[in-house]
């Protein structure tokens, strides 16, 4: 449970109260020798404030020290800030705030709450920047340091001393509920956009917070995980934007985080807060808990943790005991005292601060929305859609359009005087909303406001941040008539996506990281009725991060990542929309093909998990490999690559240049804009390493640079200045950082890989800094070899290359047969059956010598009748002149879910072209095919089997493969490469119940021919009661399409067992009596195939009932004459 700190004033004594000289920075020592215990110890521990202090009230301040009047020292207080300042902008009769452990405000009566004198009697409202995230997309150092200007400013102006941001921990998830708060997967970019802001806002005379001081990545566990992370992960990774930060902007204070590293909690591990912060790194200033989650005080203090906030009166007293009883010396209380006393002789608190009017709100509101504008990232902008001619008029969709998201909950919730949604933004910029859409949202979010109320006292600026609604996705299924009529009377849609993000929470993969079915709905019915109607589709993403794009971006002709835009939010969209900004901002993390790619999803907790591996403790196995570190290493595909981002405008590099200079390395680069509209250009520049023993990324970002907005044709040179040990890694076994002498390429990028020019330089000699040996993980962790995740082979993702044996292609789950749009309208058990991948198959071509494969199983079943090949393994065919020839097999692993198998090797070196069968019983989380590095892979050139009307099977186990010794002699696998076509197998063992949902969704299929083998598992009656209603979904939707019907086979045991054979005779005779009842009614082109034909050897099972690869093909030998002729009947219909 999250504990509520005790907040409490303690009563000093009397002696102590008269009025004292204020110290300064020369004379802090000489205060420090006039403080008795219990003063020092006060000073360390937070408190509300005093009534008697000299410091002033701020509304809403996350916490203030204690003042200690009668030596001059004032209370000081610090507030929330990532975003802008966090406090309460006007004051309420009946509740101030405090905030609590998950950074959620808590009402408090207002007498509950100290402070000095009355209450400011001015507002104070706030300017709400763009998320830490969007900030970072801009990739504008320049624009960093001016946002923090004006949020110092704001500060000032309100009294405010320190502000707690930035927030610099790496995005090593997606689903990390605080990624937007954060600036990137890189460090780099991480600490030049961080130090830019602290020094701006520090420029102003307000103090920093950086934070979470180390390894806060995951907020589900936070306050209790111990983050194990290799050394040299810990040092190249987690810490070097935390170092970028200290050395180039001193923050004045640093905050712990809640974790574990190295086995002890960070607010307690000198290692860290000594050893590595203060005496490698040189920091002076005072490092500081995160509030509410209370450690051991001792060890706080012993451990160079001196300021505890919000503060607990049990806090004090420990200090107190632990002086007393030696385990705190006087040394460590007073070194801890000055560095306290260090910070309040800075602040605006100690120096007279007072009121001298409210910040310039509406230049600040100017900012964030430039801001805004320069951080979105234009995605997708087929045939130049971007920017919009004119003023068209505009269907739009999306509830998020009508109530939008400015930024996300926690520290980062900014009390704002309004918030511009995307609606009134496109209004006000020109574009004709339509009216009809409009009034259906607007109505549809005020009772959403009214369902989801929070507080129905709340006040208008509370409902603008605290209290403001979410609204989820508006579910159009039924209501298609209302597209159509806008896709009639509009010029183009603009589809807005939505995604709440919270500091209190993980994301999710349903409905967050992945569309929600609603969402897939109406993206893929507006694109379907605009396009039909020859008009465009945008799709404008207000969303926290990454999401899983590949399986809906081919239905957008445009797409605009607008992340969380601030309280501008729609002024700037339709900025970028419009044109009036051209869009420069760029991807500050990849985006995967799906959350299985990304190496941490197998070292990452799930939303709930209360304890246990990744709650408890978490193992970084993934190392150093994060985001494009990983991605372009081993050549994974993504769905946008690291600092992607389009423009109105081309760009071209030239001239680069690099040249060793007083220590340091200077780069340069020449950019001109060779298009036909005026933009700024970002230029990334990665280094990458001579070959070493060591594995390094395929390429680092080591600096980066935007131009000013170029005109056409007009052209500007950016430099860059990064140093050797800049371009060093870490020996953790020698603790040490290494530059190898040698050969180094500079790249210069419009990604990670885009790269526009390249120039080397050399090392001459290996260089190295020694380090101190700290922080090694409590296990040793099982770190990723990326030579075997690269390895000899090049893997690509098998989602990238067609995909047949599906009824909807590019649904998701990838490889499912059921789609999770489908999971609330199918049985559970079909559903459940319907994630293994029976039937599907990748077609691919390679030149490649060498096939691999690597997947991830669903579930890892396990039947006690079929081999593990057949269930989880893979089957591997190629074509040749004579038709489909089986290759190999990968076997699965009998250990778990991951598997890699080497399918064929030795092969010449010719093109050629396959198919790779999935698991018939299980499911396939994710698949990569391994290839030669030298060889080349792609989508298969020839159309085989035909894609064009597939045949379509519903049945049982049998149908669905048991018990194939492997997925390829499953009977609709044969059948399909006899005929050569696309075969669709809905064989769902134990459960062939004629359910009318799947009939229709075998209806959503242009099929050849429908194939009904369901009589094992149904009763005489379901057949009698079900069958002609369930043909019937299928003809409605194709009159002419043949059906053909199965018998129950004679089962072997039938000859022995009367009971068994009784019933498959009264479940035959039931067929034929609805068959008979079908032809009587007029109902042409339906068939019939007898069961005593298809098991006529008695060895043909494996357990008397599922087939062994003798039945399997006794089974396609039977079907194919008469599938053959109605294939031929039905083309001649076609």
């Amino acid at each position: 449970m999250k504990k509520t700190a005790v907040l409490f004033v303690l009563c000093l004594l009397p002696a102590l109260v008269a009025g004292g000289e204020k110290p300064g920075c020369g004379n802090i020592g000489k205060l420090v020798s006039r403080m008795t215990l219990e003063q020092k110890a006060r000073l360390l521990v937070g408190a509300l404030g005093s009534d008697e202090g000299m410091s002033h009230k701020v509304r809403g301040a996350a916490g203030y020290t204690f003042p200690i009047d009668s030596l001059g020292i004032p209370s000081i207080n610090l507030a929330d800030g990532p975003v802008g300042v966090r406090i309460s902008p006007e004051q309420s009769d009946r509740f101030s705030y405090t905030i609590d452990a998950a950074g959620v405000p808590v009402k408090r009566a207002s007498g509950d709450v100290a402070g000095s004198g009355s209450a400011p009697s001015y507002s104070s409202f706030c300017t709400c920047f763009p998320s830490t995230t969007a900030l970072a997309a801009t990739w504008n150092k320049g624009i960093a340091r001016i946002e923090g200007e004006a949020i110092g400013a704001e500060a000032a102006a309100y009294g405010v001393d320190i502000v707690l941001t930035p927030g610099i921990n790496i995005m090593r998830n997606p689903l990390c509920g605080r990624n937007f708060e954060y600036f990137s997967e890189d460090p780099y970019l991480s600490g030049k956009m961080a130090s830019e802001m602290i020094q701006g806002i520090q420029s102003e005379g307000v103090g920093t917070s950086l934070k979470h001081f180390v390894a806060n990545n995951q907020q589900t566990g936070k306050l209790y995980n111990d983050a194990r992370i290799s050394q040299r992960a810990l040092r190249e990774i987690y810490l070097k934007g935390f170092e970028i930060c200290v050395k180039e902007a001193a923050p004045w204070t640093v905050m712990g985080s809640y974790n574990k590293i190295g086995g002890k909690y960070t607010q307690t591990n000198p290692e860290l807060l000594k050893t590595i912060l203060r005496d490698e790194w040189g920091y002076e200033g005072l490092v500081i808990t995160d509030w509410y989650k209370t450690r051991e005080t001792v060890g706080q203090i012993n451990g160079g943790t001196y300021l505890l906030m919000p503060g607990e009166k049990l806090q004090y007293e420990e200090i107190i005991a632990g002086v007393k009883d030696g385990s705190i010396t006087m040394e460590a209380l007073d070194g801890a005292v000055e560095n306290v006393l260090s910070l309040i002789v800075k602040t605006l608190s100690y120096n007279g601060w007072e009121y001298k009017g409210s910040p310039d709100l509406e230049a600040h509101a100017r900012l964030a929305r430039e801001v805004a504008a320069e951080g979105m990232v234009l995605l997708k902008n087929d045939g130049g859609l971007l920017p919009l001619d004119g003023t068209p008029e505009v269907a739009l969709f999306g509830a998020t359009a009508y109530k939008s998201i400015a930024g996300g909950t926690g520290s980062s919730n900014v009390n704002k005087p309004y918030i511009t949604d995307i609606v009134t933004g496109m209004e006000n910029a020109g574009y004709e909303v339509n009216g009809d859409l409009k009034d259906i949202y607007t109505k549809y979010a005020a009772f959403q406001d009214a369902l989801l109320e929070r507080d129905p006292n709340s006040t208008a600026w509370e409902l603008l941040s605290y209290n403001r609604v979410w609204l989820p996705e508006m579910d159009l299924r039924g209501a298609e008539k209302v597209i159509d009529r806008a896709a009639k009377e509009c010029d183009v849609a603009v589809v807005v996506l939505g995604r709440i993000s919270r500091e209190e929470s993980d994301r999710r993969l349903d409905g967050d990281f992945n569309l929600s079915a609603e969402e897939r709905f109406m993206i893929e019915s507006v694109s379907e009725k605009f396009h039909a109607a020859g008009k465009k589709v945008i799709v404008v993403m207000n969303v926290c991060g990454v999401m899983e794009m590949a399986s809906w971006r081919d239905k957008a002709d445009a797409i605009l990542m607008a992340w969380f835009p601030g309280q501008e939010c729609g002024t700037a969209v339709a900025d970028v929309l419009g044109g009036k900004s051209d869009p420069s901002g760029r991807l500050p993390m990849t985006f995967p093909m799906k959350y299985e790619d990304v190496p941490s999803s197998r070292n990452y907790p799930y939303v709930g998990q209360k304890s246990g591996k990744n709650f408890d403790f978490t193992n970084y196995e993934e190392d150093i490999w994060i985001g494009y570190r990983y991605f372009d290493t081993t050549g994974k595909a993504v769905a946008y690559p690291f600092g992607f981002g389009l423009s109105y405008t081309e760009f071209t590099f030239t001239n680069p240049t690099v040249k060793y200079k007083k220590g340091k390395w200077i780069a340069s680069v020449d950019v001109v804009n060779t298009g036909k509209y005026a933009g700024k250009e970002v230029v990334q520049m990665y280094v990458s390493a001579p070959p070493a023993d060591v594995a390094r990324p395929a390429a680092e970002l080591k600096d980066f640079g935007k131009t000013r907005r170029l005109q056409p044709g007009e052209s500007q040179t950016l430099q860059f200045e990064f140093s050797d040990y800049d371009i060093a890694y870490f020996d953790s076994a020698e603790s040490r950082w290494v530059a190898d002498k040698g050969v180094y390429r500079l790249s210069f990028g419009a990604s990670s890989r885009d790269i526009k020019a390249l120039v080397n330089f050399t090392v001459k000699k290996s260089r190295e800094w020694k380090v101190n040996d700290v922080l090694r993980p409590v296990e040793k962790v099982n770190v990723m070899d990326i030579g075997k995740e690269s390895g000899d082979l090049k893997y690509y993702d098998a989602s990238g290359f067609k995909i047949l044996g599906k009824v909807y292609s590019d649904s998701l789950p990838m490889y499912s047969r059921i789609p999770d749009f489908l999971k609330q309208s199918t049985r559970d058990a079909v559903w459940r059956l319907g994630q293994n991948s029976a039937g599907i198959a990748v077609r691919f071509r390679t030149d490649s010598p060498v096939i691999s494969a690597r997947w991830e199983s669903s579930f890892f079943n396990n039947l006690p009748h079929m081999s593990p090949l057949g269930v989880r393994g893979l089957d591997l065919y190629c074509r040749t002149d004579s038709g489909w020839r089986f290759v190999g097999s990968a076997r699965p692993s009998l250990l778990g879910r991951e598997n890699e198998c080497r399918i064929a090797g030795n092969m010449d070196e010719q093109e050629r072209e396959y198919m790779l069968y999935l698991p018939l019983y299980d499911g396939v989380d994710s698949l990569e095919i391994g290839i030669e590095p030298s060889a080349s892979i792609g989508m298969p050139e020839l159309q085989s089997p035909s894609e064009s009307h597939p045949v379509v099977f519903y049945g049982t186990s049998i149908l669905q493969g048991a018990c194939a010794s492997r997925p390829g002699m499953a009977g609709t696998n044969i059948i399909g490469r006899e005929l050569d076509m696309e075969v669709i197998n809905l064989g769902f063992s134990g459960n062939a119940f004629l359910d009318y949902e799947t009939a229709r969704m075998m209806a959503d299929v242009d099929a050849s021919v429908y194939v009904l083998d369901f009589v094992p598992n149904a009763s005489a009656e379901m057949i009698l009661e079900k069958t002609e209603k369930f043909v019937q979904i299928l003809r409605d939707s194709h009159p002419e399409v043949p059906l053909v019907f199965v018998e129950d086979p004679a089962f072997p045991h039938s000859a022995f067992d009367n009971a068994i054979a009784e019933e498959i005779a009264k479940k035959n005779e039931a067929l034929r009596t609805v068959f008979a009842g079908l032809e009587r009614g007029g109902m042409k082109n339906v068939y019939i195939v007898g069961g005593e034909s298809l098991l006529p050897d008695s060895d043909a099972t494996a357990d008397g009932v599922h087939s062994t690869d003798a039945g399997f093909m006794r089974y396609a030998d039977v079907l194919l004459p008469l599938l053959k002729k109605c294939i031929n009947q039905n083309y001649k219909n076609i």
